[in-house]
């Protein structure tokens, strides 16, 4: 009967061996530095099952685990509840598991993620610090003249700006459209695109590239390239006064499919000035020469003042623009290009 007994003692012993079934008391560490404390229930081929006073029973992958060392039961259990949590992957014929303890410290084994969602932040930070800054406005023109000559002409034209202290980089879009005695005398699109960037206090450089096309004076595009030296002469809160000077490469591309390319120059000044606190004058210069021959060049003039009509998100412009092209294909095209108008602005 005594053997008998031995017998069955020793068979449960090895059933519960095998079976990985075990009730003492553990500290399981794993490869990411945590240490999780418990009774540790059952073990398989992939997980660890662990009863924790504070989480309950967790399954840890075996995958994960450096080390398991005996404790005692009676271990104070204020010292996990002081530890961080984080969430594992459970098993789902076991309770929900919860999250298991972690301590401060991490090792290579959040590595692969931690260095994803730096990656994504540290994108998310640049894109926020690209659109930061930026101030848009929208304007809309409309001319209408009667007479000796019938004309109808308007406009829309959208500038962005990001001016930093010592950085400005802006985007305008422009489009023109006006009939003469019912026949269209202009269909004109616009794109410029230019970097202001200051190295000291006055002296910096600025790069340009424009865009035109205009089906009336027969000219398919036009495109000039321009870099060189930009200069401040006034800045301050009320009033600003820059000039630049530079080399631009022109390319036009006829109707006819005719091209011309050549070495041009890039001379600009712009004044911005404001007082009585609402009111703003702007004017603004710029002639382009041509080095191959005197004869062919161009010069644009726009000065207006601004006037705000509803705080500062609505202003409306009066101002006068000149275009001079001293060489036209066309001879019905006139050279000087005079014209006189109100904008209206929306800023956002």
């Amino acid at each position: 009967m005594l053997l008998c007994y031995h017998s069955a003692r020793i068979f449960l012993f090895s059933l519960f061996a095998l079976s990985g079934f075990s009730l003492h008391a553990a500290m399981i560490q794993t490869s990411d530095g945590s240490k999780i404390k418990g009774k540790i229930l059952v073990t398989d081929q992939d997980f660890v099952s662990i009863e924790n006073s504070l989480f309950g029973v967790l399954n840890i992958p075996k995958n994960t685990i450096v080390s398991i060392s005996d404790q005692d039961q009676t271990l104070d259990q204020n010292k996990e509840e002081d530890l961080s949590t984080k969430k594992i992957l459970t098993n789902s014929n076991s309770k929900q598991i919860q999250n298991y303890p972690l301590e401060s410290k991490k090792t290579h084994g959040d590595t692969s993620t931690s260095s994803k969602k730096n990656t994504v932040n540290k994108f998310a930070n640049l894109l926020k610090k690209i659109s930061e800054g930026w101030k848009s406005e929208v304007g809309f023109e409309f001319k209408r003249q009667s007479g000796n000559t019938e004309k109808e002409a308007y406009a829309t034209e959208i500038l962005s700006k990001r001016k930093t202290k010592d950085d400005l980089f802006q985007i305008k879009l422009n489009y023109k459209k006006e009939e003469t005695n019912g026949i269209d005398s202009k269909d004109q699109s616009k794109y410029s695109v230019q970097y202001d960037s200051y190295l000291y206090k006055k002296f910096g450089w600025f790069i340009r590239q424009d865009f035109e096309v205009d089906q009336i004076i027969q000219i398919d595009y036009q495109s000039v390239s321009s870099l060189g030296l930009a200069y401040r002469f006034i800045d301050n809160e009320t009033q600003q006064l820059r000039g630049r000077i530079g080399l631009g490469f022109d390319r036009k591309v006829y109707q006819n499919k005719y091209i011309e390319e050549q070495i041009v120059g890039d001379m600009g000044i712009s004044h911005k000035s404001q007082f009585c606190q609402w009111g703003e004058f702007t004017s603004e210069l710029k002639l382009v020469p041509s080095f191959e021959t005197s004869k062919d060049f161009t010069f644009h003039h726009d000065s207006g003042l601004i006037i705000p009509i509803a705080k500062k998100s609505c202003k409306i412009r009066f101002g006068v623009k000149n275009n001079y092209r001293n060489f036209v294909q066309n001879s019905t095209i006139e050279k000087l290009d005079s014209q006189y108008y109100t904008k209206l602005i929306f800023s956002f």
